[in-house]
C-alpha cells in the first residue's frame, strides 16, 4: 500500500514565475508541471532566495539549513557536497520565495558552444554549467544536466537530471 505524504497542486500557474516576499507554500515543497504541447516534466522545488538575490537561469545549491522560515535556502558559491542543483527559471529578490527547476527540461546559464547531448556538471567557485573541455575532469556521477541543443549562447536548453552534485 502506497502513502501519500504531501500532495500539491499551484493556486495559480502564476506562482511558478512570480516569487513573493511572503511564503505561499511550505519550503521544500516539489510540484511537478507537464507541458500539454510536448509532454515533457519539470520538478520544481520550493525555496528561499536567502543568501542573495538569484540571477534567471544560474545554478545554485538548494541547501536544508536550520534556520525557521529559510528550511530549504539557495546557497552560492556551491560546495558540492551531495549538493542538490536548482535553477531559478526568473530573478529572485533577495528573501523572497519561489520555485526552480531541480529536474526536466529548463534554461541554465553554461559557457557557449556546447553540442546537443553534452554532458554538463558543475565548478564549485562557478555559478555555471560546464564541460570536461573547459579542463576540468567530471566523473559521471557529477553530471546534472545535458544540453538539448547545440548553441553559441550562454543560456542553455538543458535537461536537468535531478541528480546530487559532486564538483571538482
Amino acid at each position: 500500500m502506497a502513502v501519500i505524504v504531501d500532495k500539491y497542486s499551484l493556486a495559480t500557474q502564476e506562482d511558478l514565475t512570480v516569487p513573493t516576499a511572503t511564503a505561499k507554500y511550505k519550503l521544500g515543497s516539489e510540484i511537478v508541471v507537464t507541458d500539454t504541447t510536448t509532454y515533457s516534466r519539470i520538478r520544481y522545488k520550493y525555496i528561499k532566495a536567502a543568501h542573495a538575490p538569484l540571477v534567471a537561469f544560474t545554478p545554485y545549491q538548494i541547501a536544508l539549513g536550520y534556520t525557521t522560515g529559510a528550511e530549504w535556502a539557495s546557497r552560492i558559491p556551491i560546495p558540492c557536497t551531495n549538493a542538490m542543483v536548482g535553477v531559478p527559471q526568473v530573478a529572485f529578490t533577495s528573501n523572497y520565495y519561489g520555485f526552480v527547476a531541480i529536474e526536466g527540461k529548463c534554461y541554465a546559464l553554461g559557457s557557449s558552444g556546447y553540442a546537443a547531448g553534452d554532458k554538463l556538471g558543475l565548478i564549485t567557485s562557478a555559478a555555471t554549467l560546464s564541460i570536461a573541455t573547459t579542463g576540468v575532469t567530471y566523473a559521471e556521477s557529477a553530471t546534472v544536466a545535458i544540453t538539448l541543443a547545440t548553441t553559441s549562447s550562454a543560456k542553455q536548453y538543458v535537461n536537468m537530471g535531478g541528480y546530487r552534485a559532486f564538483c571538482s
